[in-house]
């Protein structure tokens, strides 16, 4: 796919359990396909929660439609951080029917998450609004660089934020049509992995 971006049975634990070696957990190979259909089903309800506040920004009489909107592409994020994370626990080695996971790395570190889940999606799954100027050579405060999937954009909807004369910020609201096109992106993107991931015998 294209880039979006100009970018065990475990010692001390008994069967089945996990261990720690040096900032990594030791699971078994079937503890990971558990963990695999763990994050499937959570990025499938993130992705119909939000196309679900896209479409009801859009119903007559719905209240405030800019904050549905900004709410679902926040949720939207979501989902793209833990698509990386699917993609960075499946591309870890086996050896012996054990994986060494770096806990860190794909369960508290957002951006490497997020790097992998870009760098493997067609270029709508990464903007919620596509802008006239390039971010990388204009000012986002200034111009209008749109609004990509980021964890900045995860974030914002669901915090207020202030600025330095004490004002509440508003929050980027995402171009609904757009909206639509990275969820459904994403949405191919899971059901190629589940495919792939079957037809190898790997069960994710």
């Amino acid at each position: 796919m294209p880039r979006t971006r100009a970018r065990t049975a475990a010692a001390g634990r008994g069967a089945g359990g996990a261990s720690a070696d040096a900032g990594h957990l030791r699971i078994t190979a079937a503890q990971r396909r558990r963990l695999q259909d763990a994050v499937l089903a959570g990025i499938g309800h993130l992705l119909a929660s939000a196309e679900a506040l896209r479409r009801g920004a859009a119903s007559a009489g719905a209240p405030e439609p800019g904050g549905l909107l900004t709410v679902a592409g926040g949720l939207y994020t979501y989902a793209v951080e833990e698509y990386g994370k699917l993609l960075l626990l499946g591309s870890l080695p086996e050896k012996g029917g054990i994986v060494s996971v770096p806990y860190r790395e794909i369960f508290r570190t957002h951006q490497k998450k997020f790097d992998a889940a870009l760098d493997n999606l067609p270029a709508d799954c990464g903007q919620l609004k596509w802008g006239i100027f390039d971010p990388a050579l204009f000012d986002p405060a200034i111009f209008d660089t749109g609004m990509d999937a980021s964890f900045a954009s995860r974030a914002s909807p669901l915090y207020l934020d202030m600025d330095p004369d004490g004002r509440p910020v508003a929050p980027d609201v995402p171009d609904r049509g757009q909206l639509a096109k990275a969820i459904g992106g994403l949405e191919r993107a899971v059901a190629e992995w589940m495919a792939q991931g079957k037809s190898e015998g790997q069960g994710g």
